[in-house]
């Protein structure tokens, strides 16, 4: 039995969703557009305060903020979801499974860790070759907004039946076109970020605190980059081309990488995950305990906050007078 995930009110997580196979989102026009409809659209059904997101053609990472349990789960799920039904229509595919059923969200223990997982986050197109530096990466993200101090990304309401299935040969110019005509006359959206939330879920409130923090977020992604870029260097080796970036089909074949092991928390300090680990394995038997008791009609007791409760279990309903 697998440990349900543990999101507690105020806490900051660090999201991974990732697909099950090939290329499914490749940085191109089309692509983009589902992403940043599909955020904006479960943004507006589940108020999750976003901080910072890459999305790549295999998977998308994210730092949030957690205001209300149940939003993060119907986040997820919802943008999942749209953007699977986009892409399968694109592809004249029915049914199929786009996104890998589960998706990590560990909790961050201290501000440490969540620079260092806000620069990873950045640094993720260099460190996988798509572009030299998160500054000119075609596909979409936070990182210009976050930089220009823009919190708002324009994007449009685009119903599941608008999206109709792409030619057998389709490329970059396919991409475009469609892309500009989903747009044609839709209602206007947006995807609000606020990437300095996740600060004051620390106490960190103070103006120059705050632009220390950026600061280090900022320096520390151009050092890596430039390792990356040196380390490129040595090898012979070079990103892929712009031009040949864009021109990637979206579901050409791939066999993604899964590496890591999956973590309930995140954080520098061995004694603040100990403790924090030690306090979701309380909360999640407590789950359990309640939920034992559920079975046995004493339905009354509620769930543990910050934990995702089963479905109801069924009862035998009693009718009087049949035996």
């Amino acid at each position: 039995m697998r440990n349900p995930k543990v999101h507690l009110n105020g806490t900051v997580l660090f999201i991974t969703a990732s697909v099950e196979a090939d290329l499914i989102f490749p940085a191109n026009p089309l692509s983009n557009l589902i992403i940043l409809k599909c955020l904006a659209a479960a943004q507006d059904l589940y108020p999750v305060r976003l901080c910072h997101f890459v999305a790549e053609a295999t998977h998308i990472h994210m730092v949030v903020i957690v205001d209300n349990p149940d939003d993060i789960q119907g986040f997820m799920r919802h943008l999942k979801c749209e953007s699977a039904h986009a892409v399968n229509r694109l592809l004249g595919r029915e049914k199929r499974t786009v996104w890998c059923e589960r998706y990590d969200s560990p909790t961050f223990t201290d501000i440490d860790k969540v620079v260092e997982k806000i620069i990873y986050l950045y640094k993720n197109p260099a460190k996988d070759a798509l572009s030299d530096s998160i500054d000119s990466y075609k596909g979409v993200s936070s990182w210009k907004h976050y930089q220009r101090g823009k919190n708002t990304f324009s994007t449009f309401y685009i119903p599941r039946d608008e999206f109709r299935p792409l030619p057998l040969n389709h490329s970059y110019k396919t991409y475009e076109r469609e892309a500009r005509l989903l747009k044609k006359k839709k209602k206007k959206n947006t995807l609000t970020i606020y990437p300095d939330a996740w600060m004051e879920a620390f106490g960190v409130t103070d103006l120059e605190d705050k632009k220390d923090l950026n600061t280090r977020i900022t320096e520390g992604l151009y050092e890596a980059e430039q390792e990356y870029r040196e380390q490129r260097a040595k090898e012979g080796k070079s990103v892929i081309s712009p031009a040949k970036l864009i021109q990637t089909e979206i579901a050409a074949p791939y066999t993604p990488k899964r590496e890591g092991k999956k973590m309930i928390c995140l954080g520098s300090d061995k004694k603040d995950r100990v403790s924090f680990i030690e306090s979701a394995k309380e909360l999640i038997q407590t789950g359990r305990e309640i939920f034992e008791e559920w079975k046995k009609g004493n339905t009354a007791l509620k769930y543990p906050l910050g934990l995702y409760p089963p479905s109801m279990p069924k009862l035998a309903n009693v009718v009087g007078g049949l035996e």
